[in-house]
């Protein structure tokens, strides 16, 4: 980090400090964020014995959900964590893990780590007593899935949903390390490729929503009492040892959700651009897979007949606007002016940007409308 970069953060803290008052809301930019959460997980990074702290099993479960990002950096220090807590389920495979991580050896690691399960292997019987094979060959012994498997699946989706910057070879390559992640994650069982669907998923699902899986005709406060109880599952969830059975039963709750609740308003909070790139990662997915992901096209199938069915109702909105304008776009209307003569211009501007807002609508509703026909004949 260069002494420019210093003193820019230094100057921007300064500024947040200065116009801070009492009840106002402390905001920091992203990267200033980023940076810290750097350095607090060098500082959880270099912790002997986790399991001495306070609510160790909650920073656990903040670990496997970082390293399902993109951020490179970011996951390193974060996989450095979840190393420090010494699972024997974990720890046999640091190497592999490391290896994950790094542009230079990911697809050669894809290819030596063989997810498969042990007991299905022909030669399973005649490999050494650890994890490792001759030759450099990785095997998930079937002790240790439950909690291995879970933690893979969150690593190597970070690395599926990062974005290629630059020309068109760092776009191909992009293109083959999504292929060689789907590839690796085809040879698990289909309970343990259901945390890949739910990665996918989980964007598109406000948590405010998930309190109607119980009941859709409780009153108000119910309903938030119900939202509590969700979030307080999640807390006990943290627990290490039986993570994996925990959040089978959470995918469950999620599913009710979907194939139940679920309708075209859920969407309205979700933006544009996430509903898209669901749709992009799903092609892929679907043409590698195969048959494989059969047990979850029902799920998929209704989150993407949602977003047909929003981006339709977005189009004929923005149509009836449109007509709406020109009905009186041809008719004389009188403006009120005020004492030095002026014209109402806050009025205009107000009215030109929401034209602006309704035709970027129009748009990406009809970027979304033919993404979601693509997959949906794809999926039949």
């Amino acid at each position: 980090m260069s002494d420019s970069d210093i003193d820019r953060d230094s100057h921007e803290l300064d500024t947040i400090d200065e116009g801070r008052g009492c009840n106002s809301q402390l905001i920091f930019s992203a990267r200033i964020l980023r940076k810290r959460l750097e350095i607090f997980l060098q500082v959880f990074s270099a912790v002997t014995s986790p399991k001495q702290l306070y609510m160790h099993n909650l920073l656990y479960l903040f670990y496997q959900e970082i390293i399902s990002k993109s951020d490179a950096m970011t996951v390193k220090l974060a996989v450095e964590c979840i190393l420090t807590y010494k699972s024997p389920s974990i720890l046999p495979y640091r190497d592999s893990i490391k290896r994950l991580l790094d542009d230079k050896t990911i697809r050669n690691e894809l290819l030596n780590f063989d997810p498969t399960l042990s007991s299905k292997l022909e030669d399973y019987n005649n490999s050494m007593n650890d994890s490792h094979h001759e030759g450099g060959h990785v095997v998930v012994r079937d002790e240790h899935r439950d909690e291995l498997i879970p933690m893979i699946v969150r690593l190597v989706y970070g690395r599926f949903t990062s974005k290629a910057r630059g020309n068109k070879a760092a776009r191909d390559l992009n293109i083959a390390r999504r292929a060689a992640v789907l590839s690796f994650v085809s040879k698990m069982e289909p309970k343990e490729i259901r945390h890949l669907i739910h990665l996918m998923l989980r964007g598109l699902l406000p948590l405010h929503h998930l309190s109607k899986t119980t009941s859709s005709t409780k009153q108000h406060h119910q309903q938030q009492k119900q939202s509590v109880a969700v979030e307080v599952e999640v807390v006990e969830m943290l627990s290490y040892d039986s993570y994996s059975t925990k959040l089978q039963s959470w995918y469950d709750q999620i599913d009710t959700f979907i194939m139940t609740y679920m309708s075209p308003l859920n969407l309205l909070s979700i933006p544009w651009e996430r509903s898209v790139g669901f749709l992009h990662l799903l092609q892929p997915m679907i043409r590698i897979l195969g048959f494989t992901v059969t047990d979850f096209i029902p799920i998929i199938y209704k989150v993407v007949l949602m977003m047909l069915t929003y981006a339709q109702q977005c189009r004929d909105k923005v149509k009836d606007l449109n007509e709406k304008e020109d009905v009186f776009d041809g008719v004389d209307v009188d403006r009120d002016v005020d004492d030095d003569g002026d014209g109402d211009d806050k009025g205009d501007d107000d009215q030109t940007n929401d034209v602006h807002v309704h035709h970027r609508d129009a748009s990406q509703a009809l970027r979304l409308r033919s993404l979601s026909l693509l997959r949906i004949a794809g999926t039949l």
